[in-house]
C-alpha cells in the first residue's frame, strides 16, 4: 500500500524544500585546511567531500524527522501536533508503579512486555494526582481514530541511563493519559541494518512496540509500504541534489 499520491507529494516537496536550503547556506568550511592530518593527509578535494557529507547529514536532525513524520502523517490521521502537552497530573501510586516496573526490567526480573505493563499501571488507582511538569510535552501526538500515539524521536540512540529514562516516560505518559495509548520511543532508521536493533540498555524496551526503529515506527504513520516510499523519494531528489551540491566542493 505504502503512501498515497497527497503524501508523496507532501513528503517530496518537504524533501525538495530542506536540500534547497542546505544548497542555498553551503559553503565551503575552513577548518579542515588548517588541521595538520587533514591538510598533508587527505588531498583537498576529498576534505571537501568529507564536510559537504557531514554538513548535509547534520541537515537531517531530530527536527526533520519530526517535520516529516508530521507531513505523512497529517493526512490520513484526525490530529496530529509538534510539541504537544500531555495530561500534567499524574497518581502518587503510579509513579511508585513505573519504578517498580522499570526497577525489574533492569534487573532482569522481568521482560519487557508493552501491553502486560500498559494493564499493570491502569489497574492502579488514579487516586491523588500530583502535578508533574517534567516530561510532559510529546514530540509528534498522532490520533487516527480512537487510536492514541506519543513519540518522542531521538536520532542518536540513548546509552543504557537514556533507555531507562525513555522507559519511564512512555510509561509515565500512559499514567497520565489515564486509559490505553501507544507511546514510543521512536529512532527514524536502525543504523545496525540488515541486523536488528540492539543497542545496550535497549533490552529494557519492548522493541516492535514502545521502541520503534525505522520502518516499524515509518509503516504506523503512513501505512505497509511507507519505509520504502520514503528510501524512493530520498534517492531520486536527494541523488539529484547531491550532484549540484558536490559541484560546489
Amino acid at each position: 500500500m505504502g503512501l498515497d499520491p497527497k503524501q508523496k507529494k507532501v513528503l517530496d516537496d518537504l524533501l525538495t524544500k530542506k536540500f534547497e536550503e542546505k544548497l542555498i547556506r553551503f559553503k565551503r568550511p575552513e577548518g579542515l585546511d588548517r588541521h595538520f592530518a587533514a591538510i598533508h593527509t587527505i588531498p583537498e578535494k576529498d576534505r571537501r567531500m568529507y564536510s559537504g557529507i557531514q554538513s548535509l547529514l547534520t541537515s537531517f536532525g531530530q527536527s526533520f524527522y519530526e517535520d516529516m513524520a508530521v507531513s505523512i502523517a497529517s493526512v490520513n490521521s484526525d490530529k496530529v501536533e509538534r510539541f504537544w502537552r500531555s495530561n500534567q497530573l499524574v497518581s502518587k501510586d503510579r509513579v511508585a508503579k513505573i519504578n517498580d516496573i522499570v526497577n525489574n526490567l533492569a534487573n532482569k526480573i522481568s521482560t519487557p512486555n508493552r501491553v502486560r505493563e500498559i494493564k499493570d499501571i491502569l489497574e492502579v488507582p488514579n487516586k491523588n494526582p500530583t502535578r508533574v511538569d517534567n516530561g510532559m510535552i510529546v514530540d509528534v501526538y498522532v490520533q487516527q481514530g480512537n487510536k492514541e500515539y506519543y513519540f518522542e524521536i531521538k536520532t542518536v540512540g540513548p546509552n543504557i541511563r537514556g533507555f531507562r529514562s525513555h522507559k519511564e516516560q512512555v510509561l509515565t505518559w500512559v499514567a497520565r493519559a489515564d486509559k490505553e495509548i501507544h507511546a514510543a520511543l521512536v529512532l527514524p532508521y536502525n543504523p545496525y541494518l540488515p541486523k536488528p536493533y540492539k543497542r545496550p540498555g535497549s533490552e529494557i524496551m519492548d522493541l516492535g512496540e514502545d521502541l520503534l526503529v525505522g520502518k516499524d515506527f515509518w509503516d504506523i504513520l503512513g501505512g505497509k509500504g511507507c519505509y520504502e516510499d520514503i528510501e524512493d523519494a530520498f534517492q531520486r531528489i536527494g541523488g539529484k541534489y547531491w550532484k549540484k551540491l558536490s559541484s560546489k566542493f
